[in-house]
């Protein structure tokens, strides 16, 4: 098996593609299979970030507590996506891994550590209007 540095050195960052807009297909749910995997497989198995959700063309992101939450920026972009809006959401009874876990104390609020997801929505480039 494959340490998480390994494959993120395995991500050919050059060769990464853009998903072809397809405007007959809108919709992130509605894109063929073997896409929507690339895309899940990249943030959650790579990057250990977690696919929240998606709406329409967007996906939503939760952010991994480690640096790697920036390739993962990166390869999303590379992708053909681009970050519409970044939220900060208290995890409340939810018991995420650790790694999902943000502390906003770096910012002047005196929260118990790890206690705050840090989502980001992503659409993509060809839906902009």
């Amino acid at each position: 098996m494959p340490t998480d540095k390994e494959l993120i050195d395995s991500v050919k960052w050059d060769k990464v593609a853009p998903l072809e807009p397809n405007p007959r297909v809108p919709n992130f749910g509605d894109r063929p299979d073997t896409e929507r995997l690339r895309i899940r497989w990249l943030i959650e198995d790579v990057f250990k970030g977690k696919l929240a959700s998606y709406n329409g063309p967007s996906i939503t992101v939760a952010m991994p507590s480690t640096p790697d939450k920036h390739g993962l920026i990166r390869v999303i972009e590379l992708l053909g996506f681009r970050t519409v809006e970044v939220s900060w959401f208290p995890i409340g009874g939810d018991n995420p891994p650790t790694h999902l876990r943000h502390q906003m104390h770096k910012w002047g609020f005196d929260d118990p550590p790890g206690s705050f997801y840090l989502y980001y929505k992503f659409r993509p480039v060809s839906c902009d209007y």
